[in-house]
């Protein structure tokens, strides 16, 4: 008896698992893309709003934060190894010297996610520490000592909502740039249905 290959694929047992797999393999897919770094460079199309600078990549806004209206976006050229612009917070420019006294900015995001790292940089380039503290998740603060006014800060946070920036002693500016994080990829859904059905695999 001659056995014809292609009625293999119109069993109809065949067909669904096919249809499973292939749903399974979108899922993965899927989750793989979704949880690919973002990074927050400033470059992209951001906005400046007084006391707060926004920017949206990927489907996420990222907020910066700070107590007064000095927030702005600076092109810095390449200062401390940024790229393009960086966000900064500083004084009243026309006070000679002068400088922030003790307080914090914050970070927020528009969903949770997993943040990676970020460039810390201080207008005059003093060896001083960040305190980062995050909000959201089971994460630890994270002590960055500036060299120069510049540390690359590796925080490897998990589901983040915000995060604020201290230091205790009074500077001239803060200043941050590439800002990494990891969208929290959706669970592929489990509908119950097996690859595997009466002990027969494909």
């Amino acid at each position: 008896k001659t056995y014809n290959k292609y009625l293999f694929f119109k069993n109809p047992l065949v067909m669904k698992k096919i249809t499973q797999l292939t749903g399974l393999l979108f899922g993965l897919f899927l989750s793989l893309s979704i949880n690919a770094q973002t990074t927050f460079d400033w470059d992209t199309n951001p906005t400046d709003n007084g006391d707060n600078v926004t920017e949206t990549i990927n489907g996420i806004t990222a907020t910066f934060i700070g107590p007064t209206t000095d927030t702005t976006i600076l092109q810095a050229n390449g200062w401390g190894g940024s790229s393009g612009n960086i966000i900064l917070i500083s004084p009243d420019n026309s006070i000679k010297g002068a400088e922030i006294p003790n307080f914090e900015v914050t970070f927020s995001f528009s969903e949770p996610v997993n943040v990676i790292s970020i460039l810390a940089l201080e207008g005059e380039a003093e060896d001083i520490d960040y305190i980062f503290t995050p909000t959201g998740g089971t994460n630890s603060p994270i002590t960055a000592s500036l060299s120069g006014g510049v540390a690359s800060v590796t925080l490897n946070w998990t589901e983040v909502t915000s995060f604020t920036v201290t230091t205790a002693i009074d500077i001239a500016s803060y200043g941050f740039d590439d800002l990494i994080i990891n969208a929290i990829p959706t669970a592929v859904a489990n509908t119950g249905s097996s690859l595997s059905e009466g002990g027969t695999d494909i």
